[in-house]
């Protein structure tokens, strides 16, 4: 089930930061961002001293990686694979209003997804805060430097659906990732609290039954090619 906290520290209590790392598998490493902007409002962005944790943390545990001049960088060792989340998208990420008495340089949506597409380790950037399924591929020239970003809906409303993903290494050179989306045991009628919320969800008169995506944001293989092949 993971570590206590689910890698969340002694250290992020007090220093009162809420990123961190956990792992996933051997060789695949969970990376934890706080998107949340504390001046307010529901858009977020990140704090420039959490994206400089991320870019050290994602250099250390490469072994191949682009410099911001688009420059191939490399290191001794395999390196370990990396799914980035967070609660907001990319593109919810554009509230750079400075922090309540902190100054800091925020970063927006964006800008974290280029710095993520400099490393071939990253596999996923999974998200949420739309309560929508979508599933769309970080483009770049260069195969390697392409992952997925791929956002879930909420288990609040409709659709209340979670997200599986995993990692399989096909020995041919890419790997696949492999989502599948997943609901509540529970029955849709019955006299249990379970039952009760997908019941009034379902019926919510104000669901969106568009936020169940596509068929191409649901159960799908995403393919990537291996870094380094």
């Amino acid at each position: 089930m993971g570590p206590a906290g689910h890698g969340f520290t002694e250290a992020n209590a007090e220093e009162g930061t809420g990123y961190y790392t956990f792992e996933i598998a051997p060789g695949v490493t969970g990376v934890a961002l706080d998107s949340t902007n504390r001046a307010g409002f529901t858009e977020g962005s990140l704090g420039h001293a959490q994206y400089r944790w991320l870019e050290k943390l994602l250099e250390k545990g490469s072994s191949r990686w682009y410099d911001g001049l688009g420059r191939l960088q490399t290191a001794e060792g395999e390196g370990t694979y990396f799914i980035v989340f967070s609660h907001h998208t990319p593109g919810t990420m554009n509230n750079l209003l400075p922090e309540p008495g902190n100054g800091e340089l925020r970063h927006a949506g964006w800008d974290v997804a280029d710095l993520l597409g400099r490393f071939p380790h990253v596999l996923a950037w999974v998200n949420g805060h739309t309560h929508t399924n979508a599933v769309a591929v970080h483009q770049h020239r260069v195969p390697e430097r392409r992952y997925w970003k791929i956002t879930t809906a909420s288990h609040v409303d409709f659709p209340q659906q979670a997200r599986v993903v995993e990692v399989v290494d096909n020995r041919d050179g890419t790997l696949s990732l492999l989502s599948t989306l997943i609901e509540a045991k529970a029955p849709y009628q019955g006299d249990s609290l379970a039952s009760l919320y997908r019941e009034l969800s379902f019926n919510d008169i104000h669901a969106d039954h568009a936020q169940e995506g596509e068929a191409t944001d649901r159960n799908v293989e995403l393919l990537l090619t291996r870094p380094g092949a």
